[in-house]
């Protein structure tokens, strides 16, 4: 079975503008129209089995509606959820993802405006651990924002370290351009990689 772990959808009301503003943000073209239908026939012309979508939770107001999202589209395909340190109601979304089925979360801390080892994340990730939830970070560079980078593979390296427990993938080989720290801090760990945009990288 082919998975493709590594995609991101919208709601069809927010698709248009968050693919302007994302490949606007990025410089670069986007490959979808970012609606789950339209991923759907991607996926099945590519030949893959299913895939995972994964929802950024961008601003702490956001949260609920970004997972309402998610919950929704996990029932036809794996979906994960997402929080934000700074939200009041992040720990109970956790709770919430879980219970609803949710598999893991998602952070891209550069969109999300925080270190991944920021101790303001910390009491997530401990909840993260405790409820078995999968958390993904985007590892490394991202070509919209300027460094230093929020997760880079030593910040990520210090939070398994804290959390050994928390099942971790680390996103893009453990850090877009960053091949050299992921091999110098996340070897030897019990993170999890994904091949997610490095063909060209």
């Amino acid at each position: 079975m082919l998975i493709d772990f590594h995609t991101h959808v919208f709601h069809d009301k927010l698709a248009p503008h968050a693919m302007e503003s994302l490949s606007e943000k990025a410089g670069l073209p986007p490959l979808t129209d970012g609606t789950l239908s339209f991923t759907e026939r991607l996926m099945r012309a590519q030949g893959a089995d299913d895939f995972v979508a994964l929802n950024i939770v961008t601003t702490p107001h956001s949260e609920k509606k970004v997972n309402d999202f998610a919950i929704a589209t996990n029932a036809a395909h794996p979906a994960f959820g997402s929080v934000h340190p700074l939200s009041e109601n992040a720990l109970a979304e956790l709770g919430r993802l879980a219970a609803a089925g949710v598999k893991g979360v998602k952070f891209h801390h550069e969109y999300q405006n925080f270190f991944a080892d920021d101790e303001r994340a910390f009491p997530l990730y401990e909840k993260i651990e405790e409820l078995g939830l999968v958390a993904v970070f985007h590892g490394g560079a991202d070509p919209g924002f300027a460094p230093p980078w929020k997760a880079s593979p030593e910040r990520c390296a210090r939070v398994i370290g804290a959390f050994p427990r928390m099942k971790l993938v680390v996103a893009h080989l453990g850090g877009l351009l960053m091949a050299a720290g992921a091999l110098t801090f996340l070897k030897n760990t019990p993170v999890y990689i994904d091949t997610a945009y490095m063909a060209g990288a």
